[in-house]
């Protein structure tokens, strides 16, 4: 049989609905871009936030690069993300006002349904519709306690607006603290540190009930989609110091088995000692290679 005759298993197998990594001809990763249902994702830093933007236009790996690159150079002069042009308020005519949505379209009812047809339609893995749901859930005890109201809140799926997303998080808030209060011994108080519920989980929450609205829009529920604004409260990482190259030389030599260090064991544990000389040789070249190169660990370990 002549070399090659049968096809290689190196096909990479891209699974639907998440994003997957993209690797070249070399089967080596092509950083910053991502594949998601045959659509390239540029993985850019804008403001805080690290987002997946779609290239659209991209069918190939080199055009996703030049189009990410395009897009990194619009972000630091600025330009992206585009501003909104200043839209026009028109008056609807009165018989548009006087038409109401349907009672039944609620935010609890809204979600069920959005729910529903996502699982069925398998939308994203697992893992991310379980984080999904305990969003979608507070959001269901929100509209029940605000029905519980004297007068009642209404929740129909046309009142969400900013403010119910500023109420919803005091709320969510309020109530977290309130059960760390209910957890403390007798005399204890609550650091001001303690905020009960992290301002990342907030701003998750709120990208879920986006996430019905979009829903809710599609299925005509809602005309068009509410200008929605949040301040995003999840705070910035505290910044570590980075090792200097003769920290990094230290630390990498730290575990080679030199003579001096057979020297220091006793007698009866060095031949124990010696056999890490290869691994700990192995673990020095290791620590150099990703130094001197920049490679993230899991891609340099890849590399032959």
């Amino acid at each position: 049989m002549q070399r090659n005759a049968t096809k290689s298993n190196d096909r990479v197998v891209t699974k639907p609905n998440i994003f997957n990594p993209v690797f070249d001809k070399n089967r080596k990763r092509v950083r910053g871009i991502w594949i998601r249902n045959g659509v390239y994702y540029a993985q850019v830093r804008i403001g805080d936030q690290v987002k997946q933007v779609p290239l659209h236009d991209a069918t190939t790996i080199s055009q996703a690069v030049r189009e990410r690159q395009a897009l990194k150079s619009s972000i630091s002069k600025g330009d992206y993300p585009p501003k909104p042009e200043p839209t026009k308020t028109v008056q609807a005519p009165a018989s548009a006002q006087s038409s109401q949505p349907p009672s039944e379209h609620t935010i609890p009812a809204a979600i069920e349904r959005y729910r529903k047809e996502r699982d069925l339609l398998k939308k994203g893995n697992v893992a991310t519709r379980a984080r999904e749901n305990s969003g979608l859930n507070a959001w269901l005890a929100y509209c029940l306690w605000r029905t519980e109201q004297k007068p009642p809140f209404p929740i129909h799926i046309g009142c969400l607006d900013s403010k119910m997303l500023k109420d919803f998080a005091v709320w969510r808030r309020a109530r977290a603290i309130a059960k760390l209060e209910a957890e403390l011994e007798e005399g204890e108080t609550l650091e001001e540190s303690e905020e009960g519920l992290s301002g990342r989980t907030l701003d998750l929450n709120v990208q879920h009930i986006e996430k019905v609205i979009d829903w809710a829009v599609l299925e005509k529920w809602l005309s068009a989609k509410p200008a929605l604004d949040w301040e995003t409260l999840a705070t910035e990482p505290e910044k570590i110091r980075l090792l200097t190259p003769e920290e990094m030389v230290g630390f990498a030599r730290a575990t080679l088995v030199t003579a001096e260090v057979l020297l220091s064991v006793p007698k009866k544990y060095r031949h124990l000692r010696a056999r890490q000389a290869r691994m700990a040789q192995s673990f020095c070249d290791f620590i150099h290679l990703v130094f001197y190169s920049g490679g993230r660990e899991r891609e340099t370990l890849r590399q032959r």
